[in-house]
């Protein structure tokens, strides 16, 4: 204890400056109200003051769980967003069934086609018909009469965006779009792996060789990783499933005019 005239210690002088500046406690207006009538009445009423109730919810809602459950939220939120437009089908030929992850499609349906291959899928095209798929912007593909290859998942926006496609038999022609560039997509075959960043190219296969021919921009072509080479518009990279060596040689005519039909009746299309 201090008398009136020590001198306070530090600690205590700043406990004296909080006190001192913390505000006036006033009374509730309620309870002054309350408590004038009670006494100018002389009628004093017991009061109990109510006791707190917490949530239901409380007891296992706290703040760990609140940040585990908005992360979760964000987490589906990211993906709803950056998942891609499905694959729509721009035009469906012939009178035959496309098959479709083993399921048999007519080719005149074309709302059952896109239906079955919205997400990709491994698909075979009989001969008479054709098939071109949009990955709307950015991608337009299009199975040739008598081709089986597997069609990708389109890729998300911002993350996941390469695309893995097959080509066992026929000819697949691509043609990529606007939002494509910042993408990768490789398309094997049983002779060799094509690689696009963007171009106007078809992948031709029978299991012994593959052709790749290239019409605009460049691809990277090779029967492995270590043998990649890029070949320009206007060539195209002959591979072969055995010792064969590659050929780089110039497109042949009805690949390249294969080519520049898909790109007049379809550029419009991948473009918008």
């Amino acid at each position: 204890m201090h008398g009136p005239e020590e001198p306070l210690t530090p600690i205590e002088g700043r406990v004296q400056s909080v006190v001192r500046s913390m505000p006036r406690p006033e009374a509730d207006p309620a309870f002054r109200n309350r408590l004038r009538r009670e006494f100018s009445t002389g009628r004093f009423e017991q009061h109990v003051r109510p006791r707190p109730t917490e949530p239901k919810i409380a007891g296992w809602f706290t703040w760990p769980w609140a940040m585990a459950a908005t992360a979760v939220l964000l987490v589906i939120g990211f993906g709803f967003l950056n998942h891609g437009p499905d694959w729509r089908v721009m035009s469906a030929s012939g009178a035959g069934t496309v098959t479709v992850n083993g399921t048999s499609v007519a080719a005149s349906d074309r709302a059952a086609l896109e239906k079955a291959l919205r997400r990709g899928g491994q698909v075979s095209v009989p001969a008479g018909s054709e098939l071109t798929l949009l990955f709307e912007g950015t991608l337009l593909v299009q199975a040739a009469p008598g081709t089986d290859m597997h069609v990708p998942t389109p890729g998300g926006r911002w993350m996941g965006k390469n695309m893995h496609a097959t080509v066992t038999k026929g000819e697949a022609r691509l043609l990529t779009g606007p939002r494509f560039p910042g993408r990768v997509m490789d398309i094997g075959t049983p002779a060799g792996t094509a690689m696009i960043t963007g171009t106007v190219v078809s992948i031709v296969t029978d299991g012994a060789f593959t052709c790749v021919c290239v019409a605009e921009g460049t691809a990277s072509v090779g029967k492995s990783a270590t043998s990649m080479e890029f070949v320009p518009a206007g060539m195209r990279k002959v591979m072969f499933s055995d010792t064969r060596p590659a050929a780089l040689l110039p497109i042949e005519a009805a690949h390249a005019d294969g080519l520049a039909t898909l790109m007049r009746e379809h550029a419009k299309d991948v473009e918008k």
